[in-house]
């Protein structure tokens, strides 16, 4: 059985990648990552307009507000979802590095040379799904009675 104790970001002994997929690679990749993406933000979409009309307590609605408001606040959301990842990252050690993929129209944090452990990886994965969902329901129930309970539901 190989060593599988090893220090932070290094890989085990007998290690052996069993995937490697570099999204940006094919144009398919990046076309079935977003398709798979559209029931996630569906299902999503209700819980946060649920919570959004029942704690936020807003007669109006965001959208004839502004729709410039709307595309800085999904911008920074994206923005901030990857710095969450990076964060991350850095708890357990590595160092993040940022970037932009034109040709795919992706942001993205990675930690070049890094490896890390399932359970590390699982928490980097969640961390912006859980820290922009609770900085949502947050932003609802403060902002109560404000048309931006709806910006705040778009965004998560």
């Amino acid at each position: 059985m190989p060593n599988l104790e090893t220090t932070s970001g290094e890989l085990p002994l007998g290690y052996a990648e069993a995937l490697y997929w570099k999204i940006a690679e094919k144009t398919s990749r990046i076309l079935l990552i977003n398709l798979l993406s559209i029931p996630l933000a569906f299902v999503f979409g209700i819980v946060f307009f649920t919570i959004a009309r029942v704690f936020g307590k807003s007669t109006g609605f965001f959208f004839g507000s502004s729709a410039t408001a709307l595309l800085f606040a999904l911008l920074l959301t994206i923005i901030i979802h990857e710095l969450i990842h990076g964060m991350t990252m850095q708890i357990f050690g590595a160092r993040p590095k940022y970037g932009i993929n034109w040709k795919g129209l992706m942001v993205y944090a990675t930690a070049p040379g890094y490896a890390f452990q399932r359970n590390q990886y699982l928490v980097i994965a969640l961390a912006p799904l859980a820290a922009i969902s609770l900085a949502a329901c947050l932003g609802i129930l403060i902002q109560a009675s404000s048309p931006s309970v709806w910006l705040w539901a778009i965004c998560a």
